[in-house]
């Protein structure tokens, strides 16, 4: 996500499809001693996220809970909350009606979508 740009193209859902749209606006935020969830799903698949960050149907990833379905195809195996390396977290808003993307095949939401 971090190396995205306005412009770039990708996965999102537009009016019930799945199609390739531009990317409208990226987001920066500083942080300092920041944490994320670790989400691994069904299939090994490991998602490093802010707890705030939206779902794409708009819970908190903070919320989640092993068993539960992140989206229609990927369900929770595990999570925990981890230190973050990096001294910025990124996000995206995707040119869709929806504002969610995919994210290691799995759909996510924007924290950019509000501001739209």
């Amino acid at each position: 996500i971090a190396s995205l740009r306005p412009g770039d193209l990708v996965y999102s859902v537009d009016h019930e499809a799945i199609v390739v749209v531009p990317v409208l606006r990226t987001g920066r935020t500083p942080v300092v001693r920041h944490r994320v969830v670790r989400v691994v799903l069904e299939g090994g698949a490991v998602l490093e996220i802010s707890p705030g960050h939206p779902t794409a149907d708009g819970r908190k990833f903070s919320d989640l809970r092993p068993g539960a379905n992140l989206d229609a195809s990927h369900s929770v195996q595990s999570l925990e909350e981890v230190p973050y390396a990096y001294d910025a977290t990124y996000d995206i808003l995707p040119a869709s009606s929806r504002g969610s993307y995919f994210a290691r095949g799995a759909q996510i939401g924007s924290t950019l979508a509000s501001a739209k």
